[in-house]
C-alpha cells in the first residue's frame, strides 16, 4: 500500500492512501469474502477478507471492520484498525464509524495506532467527501450526509437523484408518518412511488417489499415479474420462491412445472447458505431427484452453473452502514 498524495476538501489537508492493485488471488479473496459477508456468513468470510484487506483492498476492509465490530458489538481496537485503514482510502462509511468513537484512552495511553485520527477530524472529513461528490450529483454522497446530519432533505434528494436504497428508506419513512401530505390518500401514494422507484433502481429489499404488497393486491403478474427480477439480482429468498414455484403445480401463482430449473435454483441456493441451513436445502433436493429423471438431475445441474455465471450472486444485501 503507498502513500498517495495530500487532498485538500474544504480546508482539510490529510493524506491518502493510494487505491491498492490486487494480485490474481488476492481478487478471488475479495470477491469471495465480500460473497460470504453479503449472505451474512460473516465467520466464513473472515479469512477472504483478510487477505484482501491486507493487500489494501478499502471495501474489504470495511467489511472486515463491520464483522469485528458486530461480533463485539461495538467498534474495539480490531475493527477500528480496519475502519482507520479504509476511511485513509476515502471510504466514507468508515470515517462514520470512527466519528462515532472516542480516541481519549490511546491518547491518555500515548499508544494510538500512526493512523489515528480524531472523531472531529472524521466527522470534517466525512462531510466533506460526501458533500463534494453530492454537488456532483451522486446520490449515494447525499444519502451519506442524510445518515450524518438526520436532515430529511437530504434523504429526498438521494431519492430524486436515484440511489436505490435512498429511494426505499424514503418510502419507509412517508409509510412510517414522515412528511407532511394535505390531501388524503397522497402519502400511501407516494410511499409507493418511491417504493417502485427503488425496486426499478434493482434495489432488492425494495422488490421483496413491492411483492408482499402486490401479493396483497394478488397481482399474480406482478408478483412473477418481480420475484424474477429479484432472482436475476441476486435475491435469496425470490430464487428459494422461483424454485419451489417451478416444483409445485399446486401453488396459486400455476406456474407450469420446470423440475431442471427448480432444481438447479434450489441448488444454486443450496451451495450458498450457511452448513445449518444447508442441510434442510439438500433434503428439499432429495426429494425433487425422486421426481427426477437421472438426465433431468444432470441438466439440473449443468443449469445451475450456468446460473451462477449469468445472474448476480446470491446476496441477503446487509444494509451497508447498519446497527
Amino acid at each position: 500500500m503507498r502513500l498517495g498524495v495530500f487532498i485538500s476538501l474544504g480546508g482539510l489537508i490529510f493524506q491518502s492512501l493510494a487505491m491498492a492493485v490486487l494480485a490474481p488471488d488476492q481478487v478471488g479473496a475479495k470477491v469471495k469474502g465480500a460473497f460470504l459477508y453479503n449472505l451474512n456468513r460473516h465467520t466464513d468470510a473472515v479469512p477472504f477478507l483478510k487477505i484482501a484487506a491486507e493487500a489494501g483492498d478499502r471495501e474489504s476492509q470495511y467489511f472486515l471492520g463491520e464483522v469485528l465490530r458486530k461480533r463485539a458489538t461495538f467498534v474495539n481496537d480490531l475493527s477500528k484498525h480496519w475502519f482507520e485503514l479504509a476511511a485513509h482510502q476515502n471510504d466514507v462509511y468508515a470515517m462514520m464509524r470512527l466519528f462515532k468513537t472516542s480516541d481519549e484512552v490511546c491518547r491518555y495511553l500515548n499508544n494510538c495506532a500512526p493512523e489515528t485520527r480524531s472523531p472531529k477530524h472524521w466527522r470534517e472529513t466525512a462531510h466533506a467527501f460526501a458533500m463534494a461528490r453530492a454537488a456532483k450529483g451522486d446520490g449515494e454522497a447525499m444519502y451519506q450526509l442524510y445518515l450524518m446530519s438526520g436532515e430529511f432533505d437530504w434523504l429526498i434528494k438521494s431519492a430524486e437523484a436515484g440511489f436505490g436504497e435512498g429511494q426505499y428508506w424514503l418510502s419507509v419513512e412517508y409509510r412510517q408518518g414522515e412528511g407532511f401530505f394535505i390531501v388524503p390518500g397522497r402519502r400511501l401514494k407516494t410511499a409507493d412511488k418511491w417504493l417502485v422507484a427503488a425496486a426499478n433502481s434493482n434495489y432488492v429489499p425494495a422488490i421483496e417489499e413491492l411483492t408482499t404488497l402486490l401479493a396483497e393486491r394478488n397481482d399474480i403478474a406482478g408478483i412473477m415479474y418481480w420475484t424474477e427480477r429479484a432472482a436475476k439480482a441476486g435475491g435469496i429468498e425470490a430464487t428459494v420462491d422461483l424454485a419451489a414455484w417451478m416444483t409445485d403445480t399446486s401453488d396459486y401463482l400455476k406456474l407450469p412445472l420446470d423440475l431442471v430449473k427448480g432444481y438447479g435454483l434450489m441448488l444454486v441456493v443450496a451451495q450458498a447458505e450457511l452448513p445449518s441451513r444447508r442441510g434442510i436445502d439438500e433434503r428439499q433436493l432429495k426429494e425433487l431427484e425422486r421426481r427426477m429423471e437421472p438426465e433431468q438431475i444432470t441438466a439440473g445441474k449443468a443449469f445451475a452453473e450456468e446460473r451462477k455465471k449469468t445472474n448476480a450472486p446470491l446476496s441477503r444485501f446487509p444494509i451497508r452502514y447498519g446497527l
